[in-house]
């Protein structure tokens, strides 16, 4: 049953990630291993992660839901960390992530109300 769940936690993992438990054999140590990287409330997580909420935009190819997913994971991720971001920002942030392109339209009667 550890292997099992050893192998079903790396096959999440991406590859970068995957790379620091591969070696590990016990899923509590790789469960160890995984919070002491990525979930402290640090101030070098929490700087990292609203980096990349600011940077967020919506790729080519990829539907609007599956950003929207994305998004809401990113931010869940921020706030888990202590971060603050006002609802304001939030959605600034969102809107700003659309292709201006592409979403223009929506995002101008969004914004404007209209």
């Amino acid at each position: 049953m550890n292997r099992t769940a050893c192998g079903v936690i790396r096959s999440y993992l991406i590859q970068d990630i995957k790379f620091h438990v591969m070696t590990d054999i016990l899923v509590r140590k790789i469960w160890k291993i995984l919070e002491s990287k990525y979930l402290t409330k640090s101030i070098e997580n929490r700087l990292h992660l609203k980096k990349r909420l600011y940077r967020f935009e919506l790729k080519r190819g990829i539907f609007i839901g599956e950003h929207m997913n994305n998004y809401t994971k990113l931010l869940t991720d921020v706030v888990n960390v202590d971060a603050v971001i006002e609802e304001e920002n939030k959605v600034l942030i969102m809107l700003s992530s659309l292709l201006h392109e592409d979403y223009e339209t929506f995002i101008l009667t969004l914004i404007n109300g209209k």
